[in-house]
């Protein structure tokens, strides 16, 4: 009898491993063909572009960058006496700015635009992940307001109702204290009466 319980056990855990480790197969097997198709379809320019605005914003970032652009700032502006402070010295510096700071917002904006969706995945990593969270959240970020101001709603009613269910919680041990000290009041209340009952019933017997 035993033998054959375990015979009948046996496939259904074996299948169920079978299964999952078909899901998992399945599951890299996408990843790689997204992978595949994702840097098929990716140009060189903008790999090339990708990796010079990294390199670009590392470089600008850093306080060397800071020190040498004080630098031309302080000897633009001790040269002002020696061009009698003249149109064109002026217009040396606004021009060199205005094309560094055009040429400049296309480098961090596409830098921040990569480090925002490698973010997004690996939030949606997480999520898939994790066995409590939603699924429906993944992607969010492509929904459009009102999408997204219903979600946060919804997770603000949540987030309400948990802070709730918590308070009450926690006055619940006040209530069972409240009602532990009137419990023993009405003790104390019953333990006097008896004792006047037996007062009463002592005079009776003396009176007797």
């Amino acid at each position: 009898m035993h033998n054959q319980a375990t015979s009948d056990v046996a496939p259904v855990d074996h299948a169920s491993a079978r299964a999952t480790r078909s899901a998992q197969i399945t599951s890299e097997e996408r990843l790689r063909q997204g992978r595949a198709d994702t840097e098929g379809k990716g140009s060189p320019w903008a790999e090339w572009f990708a990796r010079a605005a990294t390199r670009v914003s590392e470089a600008l970032g850093s306080a060397l960058a800071f020190v040498v652009a004080l630098l031309v700032i302080l000897i633009w502006a001790i040269t002002g006496p020696v061009f009698g402070f003249s149109d064109t010295w002026q217009l040396v510096i606004n021009t060199g700015t205005t094309i560094i700071t055009f040429l400049m917002v296309f480098v961090i904006q596409n830098t921040q635009n990569r480090d925002a969706k490698a973010t997004q995945v690996k939030l949606d990593e997480l999520i898939r992940a994790v066995g409590d969270a939603r699924n429906e959240f993944i992607g969010l970020e492509d929904q459009d307001e009102a999408e997204l101001e219903r979600e946060k709603q919804e997770v603000e009613a949540e987030r309400d109702d948990v802070e709730h269910v918590h308070e009450k919680v926690e006055d619940e041990p006040a209530e069972v204290e409240q009602e532990h000290e009137d419990v023993e009041a009405a003790h104390q209340q019953v333990e006097e009466e008896e004792r006047d009952v037996e007062h009463a019933h002592d005079a009776v017997e003396q009176d007797r």
